[in-house]
């Protein structure tokens, strides 16, 4: 059954972030709007559905994103029982029903793990009433946690035996240059994978192939705002320009030719970019941090994806 792809994402982000400074290494996972319901399940009530699991997968160490992947939850809606109570002023609309939810790999349809909850709403409309039965998941329910852990699970083993084959697609689109795709490949490989190190060292090498793509595009639109007097605008350009670049050096002369031409808040923004650039340890946490910006980037903009819920 097709569902279409609506963005809402839940993740544990990119895992763009250094194992040494403890940050959380995260997979996405897209929700996805279930068409197999009738005609009363509209946006309003995925809203509250996504809300919902948005909230259970936060408390299980995710966040919500806004950008498509290679995995989405996809759920299913089967109507049990569906009747009209009469009561007071108005009648009263009552649903039952069944939702299966299950974490898919997208491209093949792979299922990694699922769980069904039995739902009932009421409300003056079949509408209002699914919504009330989707308001009554519960963030902190077991069965939902454990299929967001067993998911996880299983989608860093699937990585695991996709290692090399991952490496060898980033090396192609390198060689292409399409870097940002790479880069997107790459940032999504979790820390818990064996092939981490060796993936993040590729994506590096792939980051300054990008970062020297770039910087001369960046030069040129400094130097179109130096022409135009615009020297804040064209310092923003020039300290964004990565130290291992190839513009490197012609940035630098171009950031002092106008050194005395920005502000004294700019100028010592500017300084303290240069510290970052020149702390070894610093610089590796600007440059992952880039890195899983144009990957989110990439993510973002692909076209959204049409699945097949079955």
């Amino acid at each position: 059954m097709r569902s279409i792809l609506l963005g809402g994402l839940l993740a544990l982000s990119f895992s763009a972030h250094s194992q040494t400074e403890g940050y959380s290494d995260d997979i996405p996972l897209a929700i996805v709007m279930p068409n197999n319901a009738d005609d009363n399940m509209g946006e309003q009530q995925f809203s509250v559905l996504k809300s919902r699991l948005t909230q259970a997968a936060s408390n299980a160490g995710m966040a919500a994103m806004d950008y498509s992947s290679s995995f989405a939850v996809c759920p299913k809606i089967a109507v049990t029982d569906a009747s009209t109570v009469e009561g007071g002023m108005e009648a009263i609309q009552v649903v039952s029903f069944d939702v299966t939810f299950s974490i898919k790999e997208i491209d093949n349809n792979l299922v990694f793990a699922s769980t069904t909850k039995h739902l009932k709403g009421s409300g003056k409309t079949k509408q209002a009433a699914l919504s009330n039965g989707f308001s009554k998941i519960d963030p902190q329910d077991r069965e939902i946690a454990s299929f967001f852990s067993q998911g996880k699970q299983k989608i860093v083993a699937y990585y695991q035996t996709k290692c090399a084959g991952l490496i060898t697609q980033a090396d192609h689109l390198n060689a292409q240059r399409n870097y940002e795709a790479a880069l997107g490949i790459l940032m999504s490989v979790p820390s818990e994978v064996s092939c981490y190190a060796q993936v993040q060292e590729k994506a590096v090498s792939v980051f300054k192939a990008y970062q020297n793509q770039q910087c001369s595009k960046t030069m040129q639109k400094a130097k179109a705002e130096i022409a135009a007097t615009n020297y804040s605008s064209a310092l923003s350009y020039l300290q964004d320009i990565d130290p291992g670049s190839n513009c490197n050096n012609d940035a630098n002369a171009l950031i002092k030719s106008i050194g005395n031409k920005v502000t004294e808040t700019q100028r010592q923004q500017y300084e303290l970019t240069m510290k970052i650039y020149n702390d070894d340890r610093a610089l590796q946490k600007w440059r992952l941090q880039a890195m899983k910006e144009v990957a989110i980037e990439y993510y973002k903009s692909r076209p959204k994806a049409v699945i097949y819920a079955n």
